[in-house]
């Protein structure tokens, strides 16, 4: 199933974000990897289910603990759910920074490319959204 109405599907793409940064307020003790791995903060969405009306989003570690995969689904009226979009974290240890990646299926963008960084319980994204004509969009987001 595509999603035709780019309001919602634009809302469910900021779902995973809006998400993400509520659940990290939401629960400040790190239960991830050890302290030296840069992505820890993450571990305050690790193995949950994180949703909006319509949206549903789920994070899970990667090799290791040096990555962060995410899951994001549109919520049909049944209860059931579309996957509609897949995104990855991991540590460039060479930019030192958190890089991440997403792909979706019937949103306004393609691909999302991602710069991450915590300040505090704050996720902060700074994202460039590529359409399928290849026509990229900067903005910030926490």
């Amino acid at each position: 199933m595509i999603l035709r109405n780019t309001s919602r599907a634009a809302a469910i793409a900021l779902g995973v974000i809006v998400a993400t940064a509520g659940a990290l307020q939401a629960n400040p003790e790190p239960q991830g990897p050890t302290a030296d791995n840069p992505l820890e903060s993450f571990s305050r969405v690790i193995g949950g289910t994180w949703s909006t009306a319509d949206s549903a989003h789920t994070f899970a570690w990667g090799l290791e603990g040096r990555s962060v995969t995410a899951n994001s689904y549109y919520l049909q009226e049944d209860g059931s759910r579309v996957l509609v979009g897949q995104g990855f974290w991991y540590w460039d240890p060479e930019a030192k920074i958190i890089k991440g990646i997403s792909v979706s299926e019937g949103m306004p963008h393609d691909l999302i490319e991602m710069r991450s960084r915590f300040e505090g319980n704050t996720l902060i994204n700074e994202l460039r959204a590529i359409d399928a004509e290849g026509a990229a969009a900067s903005h910030a987001e926490t």
